[in-house]
């Protein structure tokens, strides 16, 4: 039986859609920006939001790391051992420019692919407090739906609006 306490921390977790591309180029890079930070009296919330949600995104980032070599490998040179070839500048070979056409197109239809990713938001006040700084535009942006704006907030209005035209564009 769960504890008042423990209810809210479940209720307190949220799903949200990313697309590979995003979680490897935006949110994990931002993420793990957080996560380095140096605790202090202020950080107890924001600490706790890290890591409720670091392993989630830590298995969507292997996951998508698997996937990626798995697209490659089935398609590079392979050596007497049946391992990847690569050349100097540490990038795989291929026998036919077509099988290096077919790897970047699955590799392209991958980071667009569309994850399920379970996190733990907090506040953008709490990052504030516990960064001792404003965020930059490029920050917020990165880190998505991590972030939780107080209900109404200009900032709120602001991402809202860049979701709708998201989606707009999708369609």
């Amino acid at each position: 039986m769960e504890t008042k306490e423990q209810e809210v921390i479940v209720r307190g977790m949220k799903t949200i859609n990313i697309t590979n591309k995003d979680l490897i180029n935006r949110l994990n890079p931002a993420f793990s920006e957080l996560a380095m930070l140096k605790s202090n009296a202020d950080s107890g919330k924001l600490k706790y939001s890290i890591k409720r949600t670091i392993n989630s995104i830590e298995d969507a980032v292997k996951r998508y790391a698997k996937q990626r070599n798995e697209i490659f490998e089935d398609r590079c040179k392979v050596d007497e051992e049946g391992n990847p070839m690569f050349d100097d500048k540490k990038n795989y070979l291929f026998e036919k420019p077509e099988l290096k056409k077919e790897a970047l197109k699955k590799l392209e239809e991958l980071d667009n692919e569309e994850i399920k990713l379970t996190i733990y938001p907090v506040s953008l006040e709490n990052i504030i407090n516990a960064t001792k700084q404003d965020l930059s535009i490029a920050m917020e942006y990165n880190l998505g739906e991590f972030i939780e704006y107080a209900e109404g907030s200009e900032d709120a209005k602001f991402f809202e609006e860049i979701k709708a035209e998201k989606v707009k564009t999708k369609k």
